[in-house]
């Protein structure tokens, strides 16, 4: 049985799910003033001007969320990922493990982290650090910071978020697109291999280039 979903965020959805911006024209410069403004794309707020980011890769109405049911039926496997917690050892910090696992599916063949679940698919909730956060809208913005600050410039358009209330509590979802270049993670390359997110080392991340070169 699906779970009963009391409640969506909207928030998040509304900032990943914007039209095309392109920085540079006078258009995408007052899409991007817009959306600074209003808090959202935290990351866009690094980004060069005259750099095009090009359209969004989660535009509105075209790409539906897969139903969470079906999520913690399937188990974790290459494209799927359970956190139980947000935060790191119980302070306010994110943990870095998200950015690695968010790195290998962008690498790989993208997937969704689902947090506020446990390795056995036990929905336990993220209400907590909801709380400690302040908000929804401000737990959304402290991850985007936080990709910001560890991701390469590429992954910015390359996830969307979205909360969701169910039985056993709220949970947050990543959903992540695969890269056509490489990205990392605070310049370490990681890649999703079945259920595990593998560091590379610079040896292993050679090999990995020349044999996609090939």
């Amino acid at each position: 049985m699906e779970p009963a979903v009391k409640q969506s965020e909207s928030f998040s959805e509304r900032l990943i799910d914007k039209r095309e911006v392109k920085i540079g024209g006078l258009a995408g410069s007052l899409g991007l003033a817009g959306l600074i403004l209003t808090g959202g794309w935290g990351l866009i707020g690094g980004a060069i001007l005259g750099t095009a980011l090009g359209a969004s890769s989660f535009p509105k109405g075209e790409k539906p969320w897969r139903s969470i049911a079906d999520l913690l039926a399937e188990g974790e496997h290459g494209k799927l990922e359970y956190k139980e917690k947000i935060y790191e050892n119980g302070g306010n910090k994110i943990s870095p493990k998200i950015s690695q696992v968010v790195t290998s599916f962008a690498n790989a063949k993208g997937g969704e982290i689902i947090l506020g679940v446990t390795d056995n698919a036990e929905i336990v909730g993220i209400d907590d650090e909801i709380n400690m956060a302040g908000s929804r809208d401000k737990l959304t913005l402290q991850i985007q910071n936080h990709f910001n600050d560890c991701l390469s410039a590429n992954m910015r358009h390359l996830y969307r978020v979205k909360f969701e209330k169910l039985e056993g509590g709220t949970i947050l979802r990543i959903e992540i697109l695969p890269s056509k270049n490489e990205v990392f993670c605070k310049g370490h390359f990681y890649l999703r291999h079945g259920p595990q997110t593998k560091l590379y080392s610079n040896q292993e991340f050679h090999e990995y280039q020349k044999n996609r070169e090939e």
